[in-house]
This record gives C-alpha cells, structure tokens and sequence, in this order.
C-alpha cells in the first residue's frame, strides 16, 4: 500500500480501517505506509477505529499509539499476533 488520497475516499466514514504501518518515516516511492501516511490515512477517511499490523519495526504501543493520535483523533488499537477483536 502507498498513500493515495483515493484510499481516504474509498474508506470514506468506515467503523474500522484495518491498515498496514509499515516504517516509521515515509520513504519515497516505497510501497507501504508510514505512521504519519496511516494516521493521514484515517484522519482523511474519518474512520471511527484505527487498526495498525504490519510493522517493519520494534513498536512501543504507547509512543505509536501518541504519534498516530497526533493526526487522527479515533481510537487506535495496535495489532499484534493473536490479537482478536469483536465486531
């Protein structure tokens, strides 16, 4: 996945946006999100629950969980293996 405003519209209003956080830092032309990129992401499509997997790196929930709240103003939870979630 790379950012693309056509994501935002495509997930327009959506409960739950389930997405990939790959890097910290966007990288150009790269083909995965960045925390920024998923928190712009949501924050555009105005999902009510951000769901963030994926992770090319060591997460800390918390910081992450700050940076992601930075930009969007949902709830955040963060993936992890085993993770179960009600709908």
């Amino acid at each position: 996945t790379a950012y693309d405003d056509g994501l935002a519209r495509f997930f327009q209003s959506a409960d739950v946006l389930i997405s990939e956080c790959s890097f910290l830092q966007p990288r150009e032309g790269g083909p995965h999100l960045s925390i920024s990129e998923v928190a712009w992401l949501a924050s555009q499509a105005r999902v009510s629950k951000l769901i963030v997997t994926h992770f090319y790196f060591d997460v800390d929930e918390t910081a992450l969980k700050n940076e992601l709240k930075a930009a969007y103003a949902g709830e955040v939870v963060i993936g992890s293996d085993g993770l179960t979630i009600e709908v």
